[in-house]
């Protein structure tokens, strides 16, 4: 009897949704407003790695760090971090508040927060 050995798959599978996650974020952050390129997004990869990407309080601090510039983005970061890791919603309209631009890319943060 031959057994399949599908581990090394299923890791590299995790691994890569994982890396597109990251990268999913790191564009978000730039959606509103954060003045982030190519670069920031490499050096993101490179974060959620050196921070072991399962350890969400190491992933917002290293991620934090890189990616905000001012006090501004400082503050705003924790929400959109939360909204994109935290809470399940789809990522697809703008709402008012999140950024002096007012985008915030997801519909129903609103009635998710609330609930």
């Amino acid at each position: 009897m031959y057994v399949v050995d599908n581990t090394a798959r299923w890791d590299q599978q995790a691994g890569d949704i994982l890396v597109e996650r990251v990268l999913e974020f790191v564009r978000f952050i730039r959606q509103n407003d954060f003045p982030i390129g190519v670069q920031e997004e490499l050096d993101a990869l490179i974060v959620a790695r050196h921070c072991n990407i399962t350890n969400q309080k190491r992933l917002r601090w290293g991620l934090r760090s890189l990616l905000c510039s001012s006090s501004d983005e400082w503050q705003r970061f924790d929400k959109l971090y939360n909204v994109f890791w935290l809470q399940h919603v789809k990522r697809s309209n703008t709402l008012q508040g999140s950024s002096p631009g007012g985008k915030l890319s997801l519909d129903a943060v609103s009635k998710n927060s609330a609930g």
